[in-house]
């Protein structure tokens, strides 16, 4: 037990020797020292220990003064936070600080690196406390602007101990620097009620930067100056400059002026044309305390201002109070159903009410026509403003006697889109309604909504056989948006082709591209509407006889026909849809006659298609190589070569002779790739190698040499 009890005291020992070591390393006094070292490293390290030292670095404190020279931005970092740590203790280092506020003694040369330097320095003489102020008073008297708005910083930071520079401050709010005003602004604010004389005085001084600055000072004050309610309103009530009038705006809520005396300021300044001033009026009329009935009265009696200008802003602040501006809906509703179209401010304003405003909008379009209940109606854009909580109240619509009612919230369900999941099983209620379009509009809403699939796809199925061409044309539109999904519906598609609405039939077609190689069955009855149609709908068509692919085999022959049809726009469908359907490979002259064809889409399609086909292609190498020359080919020929991995060594040499550089380089690639083979290209890629521009170019060209000539 006294071996074990020896043990532990020769531990503990140690264990203090090795502390004490470590306290004495990072003793203030060597840590001073090391602040002197030319190691970069080691001074930082001795600041970083120093601000950790907290007060006990007071020793230090001529070594972090004169670190405060150092060129290394972390060692006057650590050694100004150091500085500050020691509070009043630090009162030899407050000439060193100022002159770091000093915009030309200031080490810092960017924007950034200034106002770090001006907040670290300010901060620490804040922390050095009232021996600073008298300096600080001074240097508000400096020319330098950098010194000046420092100064204002750190007296800001002192608060109400900082009173006695009151005067030298509310002197620099006309000063011609922008920084300097803000900062003096917030000093005054920061110093706090015993500046509400000066304040008062500064409202009514002749030169306008002033009356500003004190107006934007009352705005900082902590506590509301209340006892400068009635000099705000009355200057405001004369004052003519529009940045004082927008900064007074800005004070009435923080001054407490009665709300009948401040709400007809703010509203006068809300109806200025002085941009600065709307703006401070919008913004205190969201804060002024206590008074949102009386303001919401008044902005809706402003919506009938015969100014459309002043009578938006009154809609835009109504809409910031939500649902506190319910008493003003009417009269919102009122000018959203008067014009044509309605401005945007007053729908956005209903949609921010929230859905209270539901049941109104409903009623204000119970006589409309249904047939201009579009997308684009105000009602429409009001509910998607007001989103999913306005559902409730469209849901309960759909059981309404209105036709017009039951179409919007039909479609104002529908436009909820995926967010609208909740609702699918209410929504499918409609498809049953009596009236045509608002089964339509139930049905593409159970799209939009998301419904599954196994729910919808036998709807939409089912529509195809409704009595309205408006519902079987709405099936056929909305196949494309239900994917894979949609295969299932081949046999209806194919029964529609035959419907007898032209505009259900075209598109039927275009719904059948979407299934895939599940529309080959309507491969025949294409073939026979192909030859009755205009170019559009051949266009059509061929592009459902390529999303078949080889299932379409029976249309080759039409296809190739039509890749000589007058009609680009055909030619071009049809050159890529055979590309798909003919895996046969018959389709290569085909398309080495559309690569020479004069319509730049039909080329490109050909090129394309011919891309695809892969070293099967290689035989359009030449037709892709007489491409290439011209700019407006380049882009798809050589991406067609690059796709048939081209070898023909005489075309790459005569790729390597075309001026552009970018054609050169993938020659170069593609004989780099073919290695020994392509030795006749050797002398050409040396040319190059030495005297190619650019620089890609060369190393393009010293890699096929080493390549072909390892």
């Amino acid at each position: 037990m006294r071996r074990l009890l020896l043990s532990l005291a020769g531990a503990l020992a140690v264990s203090c020797d090795l502390a004490s070591a470590a306290d004495e390393a990072h003793s203030p006094e060597k840590l001073a020292a090391q602040l002197a070292s030319a190691d970069r490293d080691t001074r930082r390290e001795a600041a970083y220990q120093l601000n950790k030292l907290g007060a006990a670095a007071k020793p230090a404190l001529p070594a972090l003064i004169k670190a405060l020279d150092d060129p290394d931005k972390q060692v006057w970092s650590f050694s100004v936070s150091a500085i500050a740590a020691l509070g009043t203790q630090a009162k030899d280092a407050i000439p060193a600080l100022l002159d770091d506020l000093h915009s030309k003694k200031s080490r810092a040369s960017r924007d950034r690196e200034r106002r770090q330097a001006l907040f670290r320095s300010a901060y620490a003489l804040t922390r050095i406390g009232p021996e600073a102020i008298p300096p600080l008073i001074e240097g508000l008297k400096d020319e330098d602007p950098g010194l000046r708005a420092g100064s204002a910083k750190a007296l800001g930071g002192m608060g109400p101990a900082a009173r006695t520079a009151i005067p030298a401050l509310v002197e620099n709010l006309s000063h011609s620097d922008a920084e300097v005003r803000r900062e003096v602004v917030d000093a005054l604010g920061l110093i706090g009620a015993e500046t509400i004389p000066a304040l008062r005085k500064a409202l009514a001084a002749t030169d306008p930067a002033v009356r500003s600055g004190a107006a934007l000072a009352i705005c900082q004050l902590v506590q509301p100056a209340h006892e400068l309610g009635p000099a705000v309103a009355d200057t405001l009530a004369k004052e003519a400059d529009p940045n004082v009038r927008a900064a007074l705006v800005t004070a009435v809520p923080k001054v407490g002026i009665e709300s009948s005396r401040a709400i007809p300021l703010l509203i006068s300044a809300l109806k200025s044309d002085q941009e600065p001033v709307r703006r401070a009026a919008v913004t205190s009329l969201m804060i002024l305390p206590a008074a949102k009935g009386p303001i919401v009265a008044n902005l809706a009696a402003l919506l009938k201002d015969p100014d459309p200008a002043v009578s938006q802003r009154a809609a835009v602040v109504l809409g910031r109070f939500g649902g506190a501006s319910r008493a003003a809906a009417p009269a919102l509703l009122e000018l959203a159903t008067q014009q044509k179209p309605p401005a945007p401010a007053y729908l956005e304003a209903l949609g921010q009410i929230g859905p209270s405003v539901v049941p109104e909008i409903l009623r204000a379009i119970e006589k409309e026509n249904p047939d201009l209940l579009t997308r684009d109606h105000w009602s429409i854009k009001c509910l998607q403003a007001l989103g999913g909580p306005a559902a409730p109240a469209l849901t309960q619509a759909l059981s309404s006697p209105s036709v017009a009612v039951r179409l919007v919230a039909a479609r104002g369900l529908g436009e909820l889109g995926p967010a609208g999941a909740s609702v699918t099983d209410s929504l499918a209620a409609g498809i049953t309604d009596a009236d045509p379009r608002v089964r339509a509009t139930v049905l593409a809403g159970l799209v939009s909504v998301r419904m599954p699939a196994a729910k919808v796809v036998p709807k939409v199925q089912a529509a195809f056989k409704d009595p309205s061409p408006a519902v079987r044309l709405t099936a056929a539109q909305l196949v494309p948006y239900l994917g894979a999904d949609a295969r299932t519906l081949a046999p209806s598609l194919l029964a529609a082709l035959n419907d007898p609405e032209p505009a259900v039939r075209g598109a039927t077609v275009q719904a059948l591209g979407s299934v895939g190689a599940a529309a080959e069955p309507a491969v025949a009855r294409l073939l026979e509407v192909l030859a009755s149609s205009d170019a559009s709908a051949r266009t059509r068509i061929i592009a459902v006889f390529g999303a078949i692919g080889p299932g379409a085999y029976a249309a080759v022959p039409e296809l190739k026909k039509l890749a000589q049809d007058p009609s680009p726009e055909v030619r071009g469908a049809a050159v890529s849809a055979l590309s798909k359907v003919d895996q046969a490979g018959m389709r290569l002259p085909v398309l080495l006659a559309a690569l020479g064809d004069k319509d730049l889409s039909v080329r490109r399609a050909a090129a394309e298609a011919t891309g695809e086909m892969g070293d099967k292609a290689r035989d359009a190498t030449a037709a892709l190589t007489e491409l290439v020359q011209h700019a407006e080919n380049r882009d798809f020929a050589l991406e067609a070569l690059r796709q048939i991995q081209v070898r023909s060594v005489p075309h790459l040499l005569q790729m390597l002779a075309m001026s552009d550089a970018g054609v050169r380089a993938f020659a170069c690639e593609r004989l780099a790739r073919i290695g020994p083979e392509a030795k006749e290209a050797i002398p050409a890629l040396e040319t190059i190698e030495r005297e190619g521009e650019p620089n890609f170019l060369r190393r393009a060209a010293r890699d096929a040499l080493r390549r072909i000539q390892p």
